[in-house]
Parts: structure tokens; C-alpha cells; sequence
């Protein structure tokens, strides 16, 4: 989605996270072959909508037109829309964006230690 900064009110209490995708709408199309660089769907994008893609090992289902997460293990990648969303690794469906997401998490990390850090004082944090 183009951010360059972590969303640190993932994990603030009492604060909004950002726009989440309805139950009910669609947010990916089947990835073109391998290539799913296009496949979440251009409204959600505009609006910087959150999505999540569904993951399961036992089973294909997952409800009509949401994202999966993708990769061997998740038996919901094929069913449509095929493809996935995930950074895993540079391999992944959409790994061209791992290094973007890895830096991003390390970000994140550190910022939450950080915060943890700063309420619970040096001496207690570093014990």
C-alpha cells in the first residue's frame, strides 16, 4: 500500500488501526499467472483499506472474492481468486515487496520495545 512507516497503532490500545475491509467485500481478483502483483483489487487500494489474506492447511474454503495468503502450504490460494498476498520471502506472491515488509517489521519491533522500555523504565526493561 505504499507506506513507509509501520502502523503503531496496531498494537496502542484504544486507537483506530486504519479502514478494515468489510466481511462482505471483495478484495482480491486471481493472480495472472504468477505474477499477483495486481491482484488486490484497485479500490482497496485507493482507499487503504486493511486486508488480511485467509490461510488453511485442511481446507480450500474462504469466503467470495478475499485475498489468501498464498504459498504451498495454503489450500486456499486455490480456490478463485486464486493467488496470494503474502511477503514471506522473495519467492513469495508477493515478494518483490519482502524487504519493504522485513525493514517495516523490524521497525515496528523496535519501536514497540521501545515503548515498552519507556513505561516500564530501564533498569526494569534490561533486568
Amino acid at each position: 500500500m505504499g507506506n513507509k512507516l509501520p502502523n503503531s497503532n496496531l498494537f496502542r490500545e484504544g486507537t483506530s488501526i486504519g479502514n478494515i475491509a468489510a466481511k462482505d467485500r471483495a478484495t482480491c481478483r486471481n493472480c495472472d499467472g504468477d505474477d499477483c502483483r495486481n491482484n488486490i483489487l484497485e479500490d482497496i487500494l485507493q482507499e487503504k483499506i486493511l486486508i488480511s489474506g485467509y490461510f488453511a492447511i485442511f481446507s480450500s474454503s474462504k469466503p467470495e472474492g478475499k485475498c489468501s495468503h498464498g504459498g504451498f502450504w495454503d489450500k486456499t490460494s486455490k480456490t478463485e481468486p486464486e493467488g496470494g498476498i503474502n511477503k514471506d520471502k522473495v519467492g513469495s506472491d508477493h515478494g518483490h515487496l519482502h524487504i519493504t515488509a522485513a525493514n517495516m517489521a523490524v521497525a515496528a519491533t523496535s519501536e514497540l520495545l521501545e515503548d515498552i522500555r519507556g513505561a516500564a523504565g530501564d533498569k526494569t526493561f534490561l533486568s
